[in-house]
């Protein structure tokens, strides 16, 4: 996420940001990122409340953009069964979800940037958009 500004840091208390930093390191083993997420906001929230400099921190985790962009993704999800979900895989979900659209976005592009050259694609171009069959040496069973 790029860095906002200061004014954008959580206007929590001690023991919030306390709070904060003790479901930080329950949740590092199981999302490592939501929880450099939470302790950056922690972070900010602690120098703000000093009255520290404008530091630049990442965006605030914001639970109803994450809920909303969840179910218009996940189909049948509302925010009642997100609710119920165990939140590292919620977590892990959002993230696939993240990079599911990179991917699109990324193949839209080359797409894009194919059509736009000549038309049509040059075997070249063409060769970086599948998969390549990988040499197998493992076990096999004949069959007859």
């Amino acid at each position: 996420m790029p860095p906002v500004p200061h004014a954008h840091a959580p206007d929590w208390d001690e023991e919030a940001i306390e709070e904060a930093e003790y479901r930080a390191r329950a949740i590092a083993p199981f999302d490592e990122d939501a929880a450099a997420d939470l302790r950056a906001m922690a972070a900010a929230a602690r120098a703000k409340l000093s009255g520290a400099a404008n530091l630049p921190v990442r965006e605030p985790y914001d639970p109803t953009r994450i809920y909303a962009r969840a179910c218009k993704f996940y189909p049948g999800w509302t925010p009642q069964t997100i609710d119920q979900m165990h939140f590292p895989l919620f977590f892990a979900m959002i993230r696939e979800a993240s990079e599911l659209n990179e991917e699109e976005k990324a193949e839209y592009e080359r797409a894009r940037r194919t059509q736009a050259g000549h038309g049509t694609a040059s075997p070249e171009e063409i060769a970086g958009m599948f998969p390549v069959a990988e040499h197998y040496d493992g076990e096999t069973v004949a069959i007859h």
